[in-house]
């Protein structure tokens, strides 16, 4: 699934926020010298950012005027040692950001290139590491059984929800938004903490705008005069909202002008 993307750059620092200061690390990882393994997990949790969903959770975002992301985005195209400042910088400045009871985590900045596109990407997440446990089979001479074995700061495996909070610049399916945001905490607070520190503002997703635009459309359907507001409610068919964008696309590019007009 992620065999097309090439990373070039990966930096790992830890957060906490009971402590002063995040915890950084000495230089990038050698990725050179990292087993095979530890690369596919990284591709694999990359992968996921690049995968054209948009849900409560993830969805596009647009830069606020004073944000710092393209400017770090700028230098950390550079090279191994402009990423891993500007990867230093972005943990101190989200640690900053951080309230008291958000959870530790291990933030990692990442520079990779996608073969299939040719384009090169700037990514942050932050990881949520916790216990984890494997079933382990024992064996002996004249037996064998199962253990129970507990792990201490496993990193999420892709698709799990630890993977906590992630942005990918630029947004790989959209070109009129500036970054993909990923936060699995989806109410206004504690999840404002990481626009703020990325400083975007969230879109709602594509979805949502068009149940936006036929529930207007309802509304103003079944208003009368000048009372829209006080329309009956539109019902929205799911299986028909889902066809949405590709109806949208054929009237565009295929079908004749439409004029709109209400009758009575």
């Amino acid at each position: 699934m992620s065999t097309h993307l090439d990373l070039k750059t990966l930096c790992l620092h830890v957060l906490d926020p009971q402590q002063q200061a995040p915890t950084l690390s000495e230089a990038p990882l050698p990725l050179a010298e990292l087993r095979g393994e530890l690369i596919d997990f990284v591709k694999r949790h990359v992968g996921q950012l690049l995968r054209p969903t948009e849900t409560r959770r993830t969805r596009a975002a647009n830069l606020l005027a004073d944000s710092p992301l393209p400017k770090w985005r700028e230098r950390a195209l550079g090279d191994d040692a402009s990423c891993f400042a500007v990867s230093c910088e972005m943990a101190t400045a989200l640690h900053a950001e951080s309230p008291v009871i958000a959870s530790t985590g291990v933030f990692a900045v990442t520079v990779f290139r996608d073969r299939e596109s040719e384009r090169q990407y700037f990514a942050a997440f932050k990881f949520r590491p916790a216990e984890a446990y494997k079933v382990q089979l024992t064996t002996s001479r004249a037996s064998f059984g199962i253990d129970i074995r507990a792990l201490d700061n496993c990193l999420p495996e892709p698709g799990e929800e630890r993977l906590y909070k992630s942005a990918l610049m630029p947004h790989p399916d959209r070109p009129d938004v500036a970054l993909k945001v990923h936060d699995d905490q989806t109410r206004p607070e504690p999840a404002q903490y990481f626009t703020r520190f990325l400083g975007c503002a969230r879109l709602e997703t594509e979805t949502a705008q068009v149940r936006g635009v036929f529930e207007a459309l309802g509304r103003y359907a079944g208003g009368e005069g000048d009372t829209v507001d006080e329309a009956p409610p539109f019902t929205l068919n799911q299986d028909l909202l889902g066809k949405v964008p590709d109806l949208f696309d054929r009237l565009l590019n295929e079908g004749q002008p439409v004029t709109y007009t209400r009758e009575g």
